[in-house]
């Protein structure tokens, strides 16, 4: 009889000791899987940044050929202006470049840091 109640708390030790080892190994697996998450994020983070780079590059080169051609259109392109008399008919006059068409009638054009008027 004695040796059954000593086999019962024995098991019942073990059992303690196993549900013991079993949260600590449910809290390392938890502990596992959120520095997999982690890593997977970071990874997946560090491609974004890389792909975002990559646009932000090719907006700036974008960007600065839009700017460099409505520097050019501003300061070299010349073309012909309609001006209506009342009393004679159409006359076309060739104009000189923009900007100085603009300075006699501006008109509120800006292109990033570049200003037309």
């Amino acid at each position: 009889m004695v040796a059954r109640r000593n086999a019962e708390a024995e098991v019942i030790r073990l059992r303690v000791l196993l549900s013991g080892q079993a949260a600590k190994l449910t809290a390392l697996n938890g502990e596992t899987n959120r520095q997999e998450a982690r890593r997977q994020l970071s990874e997946e983070l560090s491609k974004n940044l890389d792909q975002l780079e990559k646009d932000l590059s090719k907006l700036k080169v974008e960007r600065d050929l839009t700017l460099a051609e409505v520097e050019e259109l501003c300061t070299s392109k010349r073309f012909y202006s309609i001006i209506e008399w009342s009393i004679q008919p159409l006359i076309i006059i060739p104009v000189l470049p923009v900007s100085h068409l603009l300075e006699m009638y501006p008109l509120p054009i800006s292109v990033g840091r570049l200003r037309c008027a």
